[in-house]
């Protein structure tokens, strides 16, 4: 991290409707300058005692040196990607008072792609309908996968694993891998809603059950919020910051649980972390009830993580979650769809089952089809606002390359009466 000069922030103008977030802007600058003169008092630090260690320092409190520098540039970094959002909704209009139908983020569906002369003309192109030679293909590479499964001995110990392996991807990872959901608002609207009205899709508050009796710690910290979310699988929290930094209502609480230790403790040491607007904790759904009371939840979100449970779990695990929701709640879902490029890419001896596979890190991954998680949903009582797949082409014009996504969108709604 050689950089010692202050981060440079393109200056810019705000009307009435951006006070609010041209104060909290100011706010964040003031904190990433602090962190910046913190990180070089820590550098200059570091070079002291690496010049002298030998006979003053042991190497203890060097290393000690070393992981604070490390944290303050980890903070650095992340205080810089949250003013970049900022900007670039401001910019963009996409934020409060500013968003126009010519500049909001465009919502899936609208790049639809009529001449194939024109592919490289885009980033990515929606609604791709696939020709009946790739889906041939497509079943013809699954069906040759199935014939090289996972080999016998090892089969038993990565089907029982849980979140072991997911645990060391995060020790690894940290929060570098996947990047910040910024589409999370836009094709899930509801969040915006979440409690606060009487539309379709949205929770009505004044039905919503208090719980007096139940006081555990966690329960207890989100006491004073008129929104609760949940976010099951959090990861490095590449959803839960961009939904709090978009949303600044104080009503608004996250919970956010995942399986993999390291991955709580990435988000808790996120520089944004604000244990007044939410709380992350280790718990595996797919085999342990989450701590917070019945009825008690406005939304749950499920972004590519139901397919990192054995499918055989899955059910258990959606009748547990709808369980938390209250009447009129919603589970809002995005994962792999079947005959995603993800699945066809997979070579010999990471079949497990019926498209569910094992990645070279140990991870497991399942690839779903509209009709079964329309079977499990409504298994557990849930209706149905939305199911369908994201059939997406990625293309890369410098490499001129056409990538085919297969991603599944749901929202279903706990019933209200």
């Amino acid at each position: 991290w050689h950089h010692t000069a202050p981060v440079p922030f393109r200056a810019f103008s705000f009307d009435a409707s951006w006070r609010g977030m041209a104060s909290s802007l100011s706010a964040e600058m003031g904190r990433c300058a602090h962190v910046e003169e913190q990180l070089q008092a820590l550098r200059l630090e570091l070079v002291a005692i690496q010049e002298d260690r030998a006979e003053t320092h042991p190497s203890a409190e060097l290393e000690v040196a070393r992981d604070k520098n490390a944290t303050l540039k980890r903070h650095l970094q992340q205080l810089a990607a949250v003013l970049m959002s900022k900007q670039r909704r401001q910019q963009f209009g996409d934020g409060p008072g500013g968003a126009t139908a010519a500049t909001q983020r465009p919502q899936f569906g609208g790049r639809v792609l009529r001449d194939e002369e024109e592919v490289y003309t885009e980033n990515a192109w929606d609604n791709v309908e696939w020709s009946d030679e790739q889906l041939t293909a497509a079943r013809a590479a699954v069906d040759n996968q199935a014939q090289h499964p996972v080999g016998e001995d090892e089969l038993g110990a990565v089907v029982d694993a849980g979140g072991e392996f997911w645990d060391v991807f995060y020790r690894k990872h940290e929060n570098r891998f996947f990047k910040d959901r910024q589409w999370l608002l836009t094709e899930f609207s509801e969040l915006k809603m979440a409690g606060a009205g009487s539309e379709e899709g949205t929770v009505h508050k004044d039905i919503a059950p208090q719980f007096p009796g139940f006081d555990t710690p966690r329960w207890m910290c989100s006491s004073r919020a008129t929104r609760r979310v949940l976010e099951v699988g959090c990861g490095a929290g590449n959803t839960i910051f961009p939904l709090l930094d978009a949303d600044a209502d104080p009503g608004l609480f996250v919970y956010g649980c995942d399986f993999a230790a390291s991955a709580v403790d990435v988000v808790r040491s996120h520089v944004l972390y604000d244990p007044n607007r939410c709380h992350v904790f280790v718990c595996d759904v797919s085999t342990e009830d989450v701590d917070l009371p019945p009825s008690s939840l406005d939304v749950i979100m499920l972004i590519f993580v139901l397919s990192a449970i054995n499918p055989d779990r899955i059910r258990k695990t959606l009748q547990r979650l709808a369980t938390l929701l209250k009447p009129g709640g919603l589970i809002l879902l995005r994962d792999y769809g079947r005959y995603d490029l993800a699945q066809l890419r997979f070579k010999h001896h990471r079949y497990l089952a019926d498209n569910f596979y094992i990645r070279g890190d140990r991870t497991k991954v399942y690839f779903f089809s509209q009709e079964e998680m329309r079977e499990h949903m409504r298994a557990v009582g849930l209706q149905e606002l939305q199911n369908r797949f994201d059939n997406r082409l990625i293309v890369n014009r410098a490499k001129r390359e056409q990538m085919f996504r297969v991603w599944l969108q749901c929202k279903y709604q706990k019933p209200t009466t």
